[in-house]
């Protein structure tokens, strides 16, 4: 049956002086019928949708919701609405006016406790962190940042890779649907091995070390082709590919005496097919070269037997220059020797006499000066520069 329930909210608990009051009129209701008291606690779950949390003292409406009773007094009271009786609940907190399938619901004023207040300041601060944090999220997601040294390529999911490269600093991007792809165009060494055949088939080995950086107008096209790693897929191989070419055209004695050039077309070789690649080379160096062990030994033998040469050669111009030196000396010493017994035979020993005594002189104050022991012989001749005729 369709009721209205009308239940009132009691100030009095004196049961002996309570009179109940007189309930709403309603097409049902008959008057002569008593009002039914209902004495006892009442827990009503009601469920309304409102826009905040009542404050203390007021009272909130809402047309529609639902109710559940629960306790004794809710029970008693929700058996003698659907009576028909007049109801009316004593020592309940909530008024609750149900008529029809479509209550009005009213929430009179009461003071809420301390845990009351306490858990609905938690609440609010639970919701209001909920909220920061889910807002800080899509913030956070909706930005991204590009380092110095550094760009960037944007993916959408829908248009693909775009054209346009992104440059330094924080950008916004739409969450889920675009991705940055961050790339690093400063300048970056590499260094790699390579074995190659000199063009007299002899193996060498050598390393090779670059300088390289990509073309940052070309990211798009590199991310499209390479992807990030695309110094590491294109570098080694053609690193490989122009030395092998360039040390073909030489021999392997060629490479040690016309290193400068075999450098010099391996960088070339180098830059124009990184270029194929948007790769810019800013330096390419050869920086170790080496041979075989039995290319080595031979070589190593082979300058020996140089040396071997150049000083047998050495030698053979020493003893010929000795000879000439002793040639000119002797030849000098005759003339000396002629030139003297053509002197003396004209002007006389005079001069001889001369430069005896001037020999005499030049051993008298070197003996003077020195301070150890001098033994001299008893001829006297050599200290004086006499001559032996003379002294006769």
């Amino acid at each position: 049956d369709r009721a209205r329930t009308t239940t009132y909210t009691c100030t009095s608990y004196n049961i002996d002086s309570f009179k109940p009051p007189k309930p709403l009129n309603s097409p049902t209701h008959n008057p002569n019928t008593p009002p039914l008291v209902v004495v006892g606690s009442a827990n009503a779950d009601i469920y309304v949708e409102i826009d905040t949390l009542p404050k203390e003292g007021e009272t909130i409406s809402a047309k529609t919701g639902e109710t559940l009773a629960g306790g004794k007094g809710a029970n008693q009271a929700v058996c003698g609405g659907k009576l028909s009786y007049p109801t009316c609940e004593l020592g309940v907190p909530d008024l609750i006016k149900m008529e029809d399938s479509s209550p009005n619901l009213l929430f009179p004023s009461h003071s809420m406790g301390s845990n009351q207040a306490a858990v609905s300041f938690l609440t609010n601060l639970a919701r209001a962190a909920f909220g920061l944090g889910v807002g800080a999220t899509i913030l956070n997601s909706s930005l991204y940042t590009v380092d110095g040294g550094q760009r960037a390529v944007l993916f959408d999911r829908f248009r693909g890779v775009l054209d346009e490269t992104v440059g330094e600093g924080t950008h916004f991007l739409i969450p889920w649907l675009q991705k940055p792809y961050i790339f690093d165009i400063r300048t970056r060494p590499h260094t790699f091995s390579s074995i190659s055949g000199t063009k007299d088939l002899q193996m060498v080995n050598l390393t090779l070390r670059l300088l390289s950086r990509p073309e940052e107008s070309r990211l798009p096209d590199i991310f499209k082709t390479l992807g990030l790693e695309y110094d590491e897929k294109v570098l080694p191989s053609i690193g490989n590919e122009v030395l092998k070419a360039v040390v073909a055209q030489f021999n392997a004695d060629q490479l040690l005496t016309e290193r400068p050039h075999a450098s010099a077309l391996v960088r070339e070789s180098l830059i124009r097919r990184a270029k194929d690649f948007s790769i810019l080379l800013d330096d390419v160096a050869i920086t170790h070269l080496s041979y075989g062990a039995e290319f080595s030994k031979a070589v190593e033998a082979k300058q020996v037997a140089q040396q071997e040469a150049e000083r047998s050669k050495f030698v053979v111009m020493k003893s010929e220059q000795e000879r000439r030196a002793a040639i000119i000396r002797a030849e000098g010493e005759s003339e000396a020797a002629k030139l003297i017994s053509e002197a003396t035979s004209t002007a006389g020993m005079g001069l001889i006499e001369l430069r005896r005594i001037e020999a005499s002189r030049e051993i008298a104050s070197t003996l003077a000066k020195t301070p150890n022991v001098v033994y001299l012989p008893k001829d006297n001749n050599m200290l004086l520069g006499l001559n032996p005729m003379v002294g006769n």
